[in-house]
């Protein structure tokens, strides 16, 4: 997967990220669907679900991850887990992990 595709996916403009950002991004999310799934994706040969959910976590931690915020001393607090409905383009890639 490349930058390319996580901005066609996500609807943004060419100069949304810088395409060495969305690298790393993109590496971090497929380590955590690769993790998720039990399961290894070899970059450029992801299926579409793990593409989306790749795109769809950039752009929720875009957009969110704001739990909490107080006006008095300002504190802000953040929730750094992805909601259910992203894993959810994973499910048909899970491999059981037998011990």
């Amino acid at each position: 997967m490349n930058a390319l595709e996580v901005r066609t996916i996500n609807q943004w403009p060419a100069d949304k990220y810088d395409d060495t950002q969305l690298a790393i991004l993109i590496e971090l999310y497929r380590g955590i669907a690769q993790e998720h799934c039990n399961n290894t994706f070899p970059d450029g040969s992801e299926p579409m679900g793990v593409k989306k959910f790749i795109a769809d976590s950039i752009k929720h931690c875009e957009t969110s991850g704001v739990a909490s915020k107080s006006m008095g001393s300002v504190s802000i607090s953040f929730d750094t887990n992805l909601p259910a409905a992203i894993y959810d383009h994973l499910a048909p890639f899970r491999k059981l992990r037998w011990r």
